[in-house]
Order: structure tokens, then C-alpha cells, then sequence
């Protein structure tokens, strides 16, 4: 009974998550949105990307008329009408997220192969071939 609970702990010890990649996946939350928004600005800027998104996001975003009967929304409202080919940007900012993070997961998808534990542990190894002798009567 007790060497069942010592395994138990054991394992648990090894699901922790080392603060370094808490940072650096805190980094990568804000830095990652951050630079696929500037870069969603500096793309839309190049004629060929600008044709490839719909004609009908550019412009000023339209919003429901409740967002302006509403004070608080109202200001919100003021700020995001101000902001012309935002619909645009978002897209285009949302495509460039998808495709840093996916870069970023394959990444460190092949760095974890390299240098990650061993595929087989002790637990889920396939059984060991044997040369078994033909059964005679």
C-alpha cells in the first residue's frame, strides 16, 4: 500500500511545469498578437495581399446601434469607427497568428522528438520478440 502511494507522488512531481516555459509562453502570448497585428498593417500595404482579401472588409467597421446608445459604448464605439480597414486587419492579423503558432508548435514539436524522453518506457513497451519452438506431440 504504501509503495503505491510513493509511485503516485513520484509521478505527479514529473507534471510540473518548469517557470521558464510558463515565461515563455507568457512572452509568446503578447509578443505573437503584438507583431501579427504591425505585420497584418505593413501586409495590406503590398497591392498583391490587398487584393487577395474581400473588398467588403475595408473601410470603416459598422457596428449595431446599440453599441452607440449605450455611454460607455459609445466611447468604444467613437475610437473603433475612427480606425479605417480594421475588419481587414483583424483577418488578415488573425491568419498571421494561425500561422506564427502553428510554425511555433511544429517547432517545438520536433525539438521535443529530439530531445524528449524515449519513446517506450518501461510501462508501454511492445513485449519482446521470442523465438518460440514449434509445438511437437
Amino acid at each position: 500500500m504504501g509503495n503505491y502511494t510513493f509511485r503516485e507522488q513520484e509521478s505527479m512531481k514529473g507534471k510540473e511545469v518548469h517557470p521558464a516555459w510558463r515565461g515563455i509562453g507568457c512572452l509568446l502570448g503578447l509578443i505573437v498578437p503584438t507583431l501579427s497585428w504591425f505585420g497584418a498593417i505593413e501586409l495590406l500595404k503590398i497591392p498583391s495581399v490587398a487584393r487577395a482579401v474581400p473588398p467588403e472588409l475595408f473601410g470603416r467597421p459598422v457596428l449595431p446601434d446599440f453599441f452607440w446608445n449605450v455611454r460607455i459604448l459609445s466611447d468604444i464605439a467613437n475610437s473603433l469607427y475612427q480606425m479605417n480597414d480594421l475588419m481587414a486587419r483583424l483577418a488578415v492579423a488573425g491568419l498571421l497568428m494561425v500561422f506564427i503558432f502553428g510554425t511555433i508548435s511544429v517547432a517545438y514539436a520536433l525539438m521535443y522528438r529530439v530531445t524528449g524522453p524515449p519513446r517506450y518506457a518501461r510501462p508501454n513497451a511492445p513485449p519482446p520478440r521470442r523465438k518460440t519452438k514449434r509445438y511437437k506431440r
